[in-house]
């Protein structure tokens, strides 16, 4: 990789966070929560909102899931964070994968940095392309190996650009120390 392709891609990155972050956006939290047991046995809340919004995004029609996306994006709160890193561990379309991601990128919720890294390890090359950037944005050194690593041996141009201008969006020491040993080697 070379440094012209690392500034265009910290760049290009850069603009699109602070694009998606300047987005004015109304939040809908919704009173009624229901309670039920996951799969490890915590109970966590369910917004019948968010349910809904989740099971639209499983819909055959693009513009549906593409609306229900924005709807997502715009409802979710941090306190849905458990329902959407089940979700999103449950797997699904690509574009509610995606639409998960982009909302826990949103949120800047370092509690679903395991559930993004999950997403990264089993889902499909849009989604973990759309998580290594969610990796950037939330900016915790969480993700430094898997970014350093990605930056190193990913085969994806798209994903080891992503994962060099992430590793500069962290821009903690040890991010920087990573992408300059990833960038050397």
């Amino acid at each position: 990789m070379n440094k012209r392709s690392l500034i265009y891609c910290l760049l290009s990155l850069h603009i699109y966070s602070s694009q998606a972050l300047a987005q004015d956006s109304e939040i809908i939290s919704p009173d009624e929560f229901t309670l039920i047991e996951d799969v490890e046995q915590k109970t966590i809340s369910k917004s019948p909102l968010i349910s809904s919004i989740l099971n639209r995004l499983d819909g055959v029609v693009q513009s549906d899931r593409h609306l229900a996306t924005i709807e997502l994006k715009n409802s979710a709160t941090k306190k849905d964070t458990p329902q959407l890193i089940e979700s999103l561990k449950k797997g699904g379309h690509v574009d509610k994968q995606i639409a998960i991601v982009q909302t826990i990128t949103k949120l800047k919720d370092i509690d679903a940095l395991p559930a993004l890294r999950y997403e990264y390890e089993n889902g499909q090359i849009e989604s973990k392309r759309e998580v290594i950037t969610a990796f950037g944005i939330i900016g915790s050194d969480y993700a430094n190996p898997l970014l350093t690593d990605a930056v190193k041996n990913s085969t994806d141009t798209n994903i080891q650009l992503r994962s060099a201008a992430s590793l500069g969006l962290i821009g903690t020491p040890s991010a920087l120390y990573s992408l300059k040993s990833a960038s050397s080697s």
